[in-house]
């Protein structure tokens, strides 16, 4: 066989089985006895994700970041162009491979690059990443969908995204501008700042709230603010959407993190 054909049949193993170490660790060995790089990057990182602090010396954390920045399009191959390198840390490596990006895109990825399987060692994505999410991704955690404008998803669109994030149990939150869909002891919740303009004569959000009505999911709406006239209106908007929805399991919250 090429150096290119056990190349790539290495690769393979570790995309189809991007949880295990063991893959990563012969690829490793096969790379540092080639001279590649990428070799002593993925024996850094995967040092990093076994030491009990989850950090590396000064020293070894220093050469770790050169060689991303070095490589990094080299190792992205024709996915390079497409990666948004505008948030700090992103796109970030774990164990030598790709485990957060963001997708810069004016329009969707085309399929050949959408279901590349570098996505597969992938836990959380952002941008314009609608196109990439395919039940082969597994290690997929976190979602942070972004239009080609820069902004999120609008309330119209969360019942679609709401019917990925039920066909993908691996995905455990999207999130979205003021609200995040959660999943919790295998239950699916809709968490709302009370503090947007949320009421229940807001027809955008009741059809978006009619849609995922259903046994299991819970609607959370959170009240963050001081004022307590405020909160007694945000209190009167969750009764009330509690009695105009009985299909939800309804928890109204005072002073919780940040949406």
């Amino acid at each position: 066989m090429s150096d290119q054909d056990v190349e790539a049949a290495l690769l393979a193993a570790i995309y189809s089985d991007p949880d295990a170490d063991e893959p990563r660790l012969v690829y490793m060995d096969w790379l540092i006895e080639r001279g590649d790089p990428r070799g002593e990057f993925i024996a850094l990182q995967m040092a990093r994700h076994r030491s009990e602090s989850g950090e590396l010396r000064r020293k070894e954390a220093r050469r770790e970041a050169q060689l991303q920045e070095e490589h990094l399009d080299r190792w992205l191959g024709e996915v390079a162009p497409y990666v948004s390198r505008r948030y700090p840390g992103w796109p970030r490596f774990s164990r030598g491979f790709l485990d957060a990006v963001a997708i810069a895109c004016p329009r969707p990825l085309a399929p050949a690059l959408a279901e590349h399987p570098m996505f597969s060692t992938v836990t959380e994505l952002s941008g314009e990443c609608r196109a990439i999410i395919r039940p082969a991704l597994r290690m997929l955690r976190r979602v942070l969908p972004v239009n080609a404008n820069g902004g999120r998803p609008t309330v119209p669109m969360i019942p679609e995204w709401a019917e990925l994030f039920i066909a993908h149990e691996s995905i455990q939150e999207i999130r979205f501008h003021h609200s995040v869909l959660l999943r919790r002891d295998a239950q699916c919740v809709l968490r709302v700042n009370a503090n947007y303009p949320f009421r229940p004569d807001n027809q955008d959000w009741l059809a978006v709230l009619a849609r995922l009505e259903r046994p299991g999911w819970t609607l959370e709406l959170v009240s963050r603010t001081f004022d307590v006239q405020y909160r007694d209106q945000h209190r009167a908007v969750a009764a009330q959407f509690s009695e105009r929805l009985p299909g939800f399991h309804h928890v109204f919250l005072i002073d919780e993190p940040d949406i």
